[in-house]
């Protein structure tokens, strides 16, 4: 599936007010090693496992947040330093769906 990537962190800046340390699903940002993502889950609902190129070594991730300005085909990969974030920038990329 093609998606538009981009990445976030707990700060402020990234998340507003909502840092508190846990993700829409319920999750704590700390689950699996902090390799997670937010998705539209319209699109792609919580659970679902995913590949990003470049993204902890392509091993599959969970969607395990959302976020208000993530929509449609957008993927926001979490990482635990603003400045990693910020070096991932964004990027359209192809990112393999896996249907359990």
């Amino acid at each position: 599936m093609r998606m538009l990537v981009t990445a976030y962190c707990p700060c402020e800046k990234c998340c507003g007010g909502y840092n508190d340390g846990v993700t829409a699903s319920g999750k704590s940002i700390y689950a699996n090693r902090s390799h997670f993502v937010a998705a539209d889950t319209r699109v792609l609902g919580f659970g679902t496992r995913l590949s990003v190129p470049g993204y902890y070594g392509g091993a599959p991730v969970s969607v395990l947040d959302r976020g208000g300005k993530i929509k449609g085909r957008r993927l926001d990969l979490f990482f635990l330093s603003h400045e990693r974030a910020t070096r991932w920038g964004a990027r359209w990329m192809d990112v393999t769906v896996y249907l359990d």
